[in-house]
């Protein structure tokens, strides 16, 4: 970040940008300056005031930011160009003596906004580019207008994260913005239409341009699968799908995150059709269990976790001091799997231990 210089003056800050578009960067310097005399000349009083000005050519190669505090020169970027780079105060070269013309600039009295606004201000040259735009509004950054990325919504939470980045921006070569949705559903979200409102953009729904089209809508359901959170998921099922709801309530309700009653009651909001003997039997036989009775989270049916519960097959995980407990089988899951009984097994493991000679001296 650059250094400030001393300045003369404490108190209300006169901001200008300037955005400008060059081909010969080593006079980049001089043309904001310019750009910004032309729309603020001194002795014009600004308190609080934003200006815009640009300087264009036509292969628009080169963008700056200027940024002026009480008449001094705070810093200036550039970017668009490899050879473009960042300029700090020992760098600031300004031609024609304007920053000693700036600290002529009268400074209106704080509060006195009234009298600030009748004065006539002059008007931007050139409208904000719609990444600008965002900028000024608080949704992006500089960093965003350059790069591109998700879009956070400040309102939201950071859970589930679907509707906390609904969608996202690229940035082309050229400069120009373009807005994509993380989830075809998120065109209704006020956060998006907020955004396609102030940047004048729509956003789309292309599943070519994202790395995985699936991915937040399994976010959605991963993210509200738990006790606090399903009765959400089944008020926006939309943002996700039913394959998602019943993968993620099976893993939830396995680990103890989703009561099984709740997760009998999400499966029915997601229209999730419960399965009948004898297919009833032959999702609870898909379980995972391993020879200590152990029952893995590695289940896309929630069907099959709810109804092995239920029938007192299986005893779900939960948490205790920080550790997670894993679901396990009962006595009956452990005849059901054709396991030995636990008694059994651990007269088994005793019986071995003592069978087993003492380390020759």
């Amino acid at each position: 970040m650059a250094k400030r210089k001393q300045n003369p003056f404490q108190g209300d800050l006169f901001v200008a940008d300037a955005s400008v578009y060059t081909v010969a960067h080593d006079a980049i310097v001089g043309e904001v300056m310019e750009a910004i005399k032309d729309v603020l000349p001194p002795g014009v009083p600004t308190y609080v005031k934003e200006v815009r000005s640009a300087v264009r050519d036509a292969l628009g190669s080169l963008s700056a930011t200027l940024v002026l505090f009480d008449g001094q020169i705070q810093h200036l970027r550039i970017s668009g160009h490899k050879g473009a780079r960042r300029y700090s105060w020992p760098d600031l070269q300004v031609p024609f003596g304007w920053d000693d013309e700036l600290k002529a600039w009268h400074r209106y009295p704080e509060g006195d906004a009234a009298a600030v606004d009748a004065v006539d201000q002059p008007e931007p040259d050139v409208a904000l580019t719609p990444g600008e735009r965002l900028v000024v509004a608080g949704i992006g950054d500089a960093h965003w207008v350059r790069l591109g990325g998700d879009l956070r919504d400040p309102d939201a939470p950071e859970k589930p994260r679907s509707l906390a980045t609904p969608l996202f921006a690229k940035v082309l070569g050229s400069g120009e913005v373009r807005l994509f949705l993380n989830f075809p559903s998120a065109s209704g979200l006020a956060f998006v239409q907020r955004v396609e409102a102030i940047s004048g953009l729509k956003a789309a729904w292309d599943t070519e341009e994202i790395d995985s089209p699936f991915r937040y809508r399994g976010h959605h359901a991963e993210d509200l699968t738990t006790d606090a959170g399903w009765e959400s998921l089944a008020a926006t099922l939309e943002h996700t799908t039913a394959d998602y709801v019943a993968m993620y309530a099976a893993r939830a309700a396995i680990e103890g995150r989703l009561a099984i009653a709740n997760a009998r009651s999400l499966m029915d909001a997601a229209g999730v059709p419960e399965p009948e003997s004898p297919g009833r039997e032959a999702a609870i036989a898909r379980l995972q269990v391993q020879a200590s009775g152990q029952v893995m989270p590695v289940v896309e049916d929630a069907w099959a976790v709810i109804h092995a519960a239920e029938d007192g097959l299986i005893k779900p995980g939960g948490w205790a001091n920080g550790y997670q407990i894993p679901a396990t089988l009962t006595e009956a899951g452990r005849v059901r799997f054709g396991l030995a009984p636990k008694r059994q097994l651990k007269a088994l493991q005793i019986s071995s231990a003592s069978r087993v000679r003492p380390n020759a001296r």
